[in-house]
């Protein structure tokens, strides 16, 4: 069985997957490597001074969302960005965030050095009081389902759904003072999808697309619940 990750091209290795496998299996352990690659927390080491250090944060605050690191390579999509904005409204019942802005992807160099210094940098050029960093990392398993018995006829390679794809995404972020460079709050969420059609046919791109789905609202339900505790504070 082979585990294609995000680096791959629209197929993602399937073709090769899917006559190789029988059940899905993810590599967690990969993933949760693969989630700290990019952060670079030296980067951040710097201390402010004392004055700054010591300074609360401003509340309620100007929460600027970092473009995401990892495989979102692309920026958030439109239907993301509705999904953060709906955390900003629960956070803003609760006192904690008075408006959500994203940092624009034309203020911010990623990498392993630069990333999260840029959006710290980026997010007080946008007056943001704080600023969500976010990365995700997927793992994609392809395999042989039970219809795939069709496969032994040329015809049932183009019309028998007998392939399966389930993809895992893992997606975590912190919540840091753009001044303090403390960090107030942290969130995980995690997200499944599948996909089955016809070898002929098979990619792996809805169901990451599923599974990012899924773990994007995990993630706003963790986070909106450790933001939240902001207001006790």
């Amino acid at each position: 069985m082979e585990r294609c990750d995000e680096k791959d091209d629209g197929r993602g290795g399937d073709d090769g997957a899917v006559i190789s496998g029988c059940s899905a299996s993810h590599n967690l352990v990969g993933l949760q490597e693969r989630l700290g690659e990019e952060f670079s927390w030296e980067a951040l080491a710097a201390p402010g001074s004392e004055e700054q250090e010591s300074e609360p944060l401003k509340r309620p605050l100007r929460l600027a969302v970092a473009p995401p690191m990892g495989e979102w390579r692309r920026g958030w999509s439109q239907e993301e960005r509705e999904e953060i904005r709906k955390w900003g409204a629960d956070l803003e019942k609760a006192g904690v965030v008075r408006e959500v802005v994203f940092i624009p992807e034309l203020l911010v160099e990623h990498g392993h050095e630069k990333g999260l210094e840029n959006f710290m940098e980026a997010a007080r050029r946008c007056e943001a009081d704080a600023v969500l960093v976010t990365r995700s990392a997927s793992d994609v398993d392809s395999y042989l389902n039970p219809l795939s018995v069709a496969y032994l006829t040329v015809v049932g390679l183009w019309i028998i759904p007998g392939s399966s794809c389930e993809s895992l995404t893992l997606m975590e972020g912190v919540l840091m003072g753009t001044r303090t460079r403390k960090i107030h709050a942290t969130a995980m969420g995690e997200g499944r999808g599948s996909e089955c059609s016809a070898w002929a046919y098979m990619e792996s791109t809805h169901a990451r697309k599923r599974s990012r789905e899924a773990a994007l609202k995990a993630f706003g339900v963790e986070f909106v619940k450790e933001a939240g505790k902001l207001s006790d504070r």
